[in-house]
């Protein structure tokens, strides 16, 4: 009523009036009436502010309802109002979240074309969204698009560009990165060193890894728990479990607590280096320091049994696993066979069974 009377009197709503109205009608669950109210202002001639329907786009995307926001995006192209780079930036983010990577792009380029200029924040949200899809490369891409369209980047840019080339494993496209940072006289943080020494890791690149950990004291970026699990993990996929244990000793010794990651870097490189005794040693004292394994704990120690043929162990720790209400991956169901193969055939019909299964269920 209020509103309406408001709108009546010539007085138009700004921000703050639709923030209320979002709020109010988003704890009725009735955002629909929002877009109800925007309607009324368009048909009595008073266009809302962009603002005002990125509030509600906002609202829709909070509540992961694509169809809804993208109704009312196209309700503020029909009444003439023009989306903004923040408007785009709601959008591409909502469908990113729901893996729609086709309707990303496909929204970017309809960015592009109706020449609004994407800002910072836009390519920071679509860096986040192709890393945590995997498209490594071309996150790198949207990166030198970025600096030819003079848009700067600024500290999440780089932390969200660094953190893709570790997990692709593009060491020499996070090499050039934190050149680039330090040509524009910014210091890397924590988290884009821990991206680096990832990407080295992932080329098996030990020393340079390093070299990147301990760059981080002399520029004065504080390493995290985060940034030595990276280089615990770097280690340990080479099997080479004395430096991981040096790593964790680092840890404590700058009273850094370690953490699950902490401990299941160390099983994994005790794993890798063959000492299966150490390996459950580790997992045994996660244990006793009240430090829940998770799954990839859980697979670990599997595959330690597996591997050191405890035909046993490695049965009570499958069943573990499954008691737990885990579905075992189908790598896990690999080790079984492997080791019923090797030892006790009469049961590998029943792993195969399982087997197919888990293979059933995840296609």
């Amino acid at each position: 009523m209020v509103f309406r009377t408001m709108n009546e009197g010539g007085i138009v709503p700004d921000i703050t009036t639709y923030s209320y109205l979002v709020d109010t009608f988003g704890r009725l669950g009735k955002l629909e009436k929002v877009s109800e109210l925007l309607r009324e202002m368009e048909d009595g001639g008073n266009l809302p502010e962009i603002t005002s329907y990125n509030v509600l786009l906002e609202a829709y995307a909070h509540s992961g309802k694509i169809k809804e926001a993208m109704g009312v995006f196209r309700q503020m192209q029909a009444a003439g109002c023009v989306p903004n780079a923040a408007t785009y930036t709601i959008l591409l983010n909502l469908y990113g979240k729901h893996g729609r990577y086709d309707d990303v792009r496909e929204l970017f380029l309809e960015m592009k074309v109706s020449n609004t200029d994407p800002d910072a924040s836009t390519y920071n949200i679509l860096i986040e969204v192709f890393g945590e899809g995997g498209y490594f490369k071309e996150v790198v891409t949207l990166f030198h698009d970025m600096v030819e369209e003079n848009v700067e980047p600024n500290m999440e840019t780089y932390e969200g560009l660094i953190f893709a080339c570790g997990k692709g494993g593009l060491h020499e496209d996070a090499k050039k990165i934190l050149l680039h940072m330090n040509e524009k006289g910014l210091v890397p943080s924590s988290k884009a060193f821990t991206g680096v020494i990832a990407a080295y890791g992932q080329a098996a690149l030990y020393e340079e890894a390093l070299v990147a950990f301990n760059t981080m004291n002399e520029v004065g970026s504080k390493p995290t728990v985060e940034t030595f699990n990276s280089l615990i993990y770097t280690f340990s996929r080479g099997g080479l479990y004395k430096e991981t244990e040096a790593i964790l000793s680092r840890m404590s010794e700058v009273g850094v607590p370690r953490n699950r990651d902490s401990i299941n870097g160390l099983i994994e490189g005790f794993r890798q280096g063959g000492q299966f005794e150490e390996a459950i040693k580790a997992y045994v004292e996660m244990e006793k320091v009240r430090c829940d394994p998770n799954e990839q704990t859980l697979e670990a120690v599997l595959s330690v049994y597996c591997f050191a043929g405890l035909v046993d162990e490695s049965m009570e720790q499958f069943q573990e696993i499954k008691a737990l209400g885990i579905l075992p991956s189908v790598m896990c169901y690999c080790m079984m066979l492997s080791i019923y193969a090797k030892s006790d055939r009469s049961v590998i019909h029943t792993v195969i069974n399982d087997s197919l299964y888990i293979l059933i269920c995840k296609s």
